[in-house]
């Protein structure tokens, strides 16, 4: 038997356009477990967002104000495509969204269907700590963007590529 609930949460004032909106579904069957599924996702979560949201006004430093899901995040798993009132919940695992701390960002795009296909793209803004005597970025040739961890593969039909790009330099 399965058990199935899911819905949508706004938080802040509502209304407005700027609320902060989750969505969440899941379905669990305990006599068939290949048949269990679930997705999740949040709007933009940042600090300032999350203020703009309730219609609050905060001078705050731009590091912080944007410290948090700038552009959401969302993850869903599933054997099987499963039908949810407005969309689709798609075979295999998936991640997707880009986190801040403080300034320093990874985004990350993940999607897995075992066995057919894997992507995995995570990438990172430049680092630079103590006036530039630490940095971390893509390359030594190119240090206006941050390090790149890339690899699809694929069994139909057989394929794989893999990148993985970076450069540190101390002092």
């Amino acid at each position: 038997s399965l058990l199935k609930f899911g819905g949508e949460v706004r938080v802040g004032k509502l209304d407005t356009g700027k609320e902060l909106i989750a969505k969440a579904y899941i379905g669990l069957d305990i006599n068939t477990p290949k048949n269990n599924y679930y997705y999740g996702s949040i709007s933009s979560a940042s600090i300032s967002g999350i203020l703009r949201a309730f219609d609050m006004k905060a001078t705050l430093p731009r590091p912080l104000a944007e410290s948090g899901f700038p552009k959401g995040l969302s993850s869903s798993y599933s054997l099987k495509s499963v039908d949810v009132p407005g969309m689709t919940i798609p075979a295999g695992f998936r991640l997707s969204g880009t986190m801040n701390i403080l300034g320093f960002t990874a985004s990350a795009v993940i999607k897995m269907n075992p066995p057919t296909s894997m992507l995995i793209d995570i990438r990172l803004s430049k680092l630079s700590l103590a006036d530039g005597a630490l940095q971390v970025c893509a390359s030594k040739s190119d240090c206006s963007t941050g390090p790149i961890a890339y690899a699809k593969i694929s069994t139909s039909p057989p394929s794989a590529t893999v990148r993985i790009q970076g450069y540190a330099s101390l002092f």
